[in-house]
């Protein structure tokens, strides 16, 4: 909760960039071929290496966003909008985030609203089959 409240405190947020739903197809097609072709003929030690390293591009390749209650006014949205834009752009802000491989994105409230519901439509059903949950 404290990210969230520096967040609002400082008007700034990161959204997942235009190409990242590709580029997860892309991974996950990949590691689910090598998965397929190298756990039967590796031992356990190196299938684990293999899972650590597809969780590490997983975490690497996960986006962030930055969300305010539903009864927000507009006009407070986008004042944090606009800000967060500015943010984003500032050589300062970014150079904090060149060392994590991290593009800065900022996207306005509908295009974060659609990416998080193509996503939860994507990934729902695979949380549900598995039964996994948030507790």
């Amino acid at each position: 909760h404290a990210q969230l409240i520096e967040q609002v405190l400082q008007g700034s947020y990161l959204a997942r960039p235009d190409w990242a739903p590709g580029a997860e197809a892309i991974f996950t097609l990949i590691i689910g071929l090598l998965l397929v072709v190298a756990i039967p003929r590796t031992s356990a030690l190196s299938s684990g290496a293999i899972g650590v390293v597809a969780i590490s591009c997983a975490v690497v390749a996960s986006w962030y966003a930055f969300y305010l209650p539903a009864r927000t006014p507009p006009e407070i949205i986008k004042k944090i909008q606009a800000d967060t834009a500015t943010a984003l752009i500032d050589p300062a802000v970014r150079v904090k985030f060149e060392p994590l491989g991290t593009a800065l994105i900022g996207s306005m409230p509908d295009q974060l609203a659609d990416t998080a519901r193509a996503d939860a439509e994507r990934f729902g059903p695979i949380i549900k089959a598995l039964n996994i949950t948030g507790e």
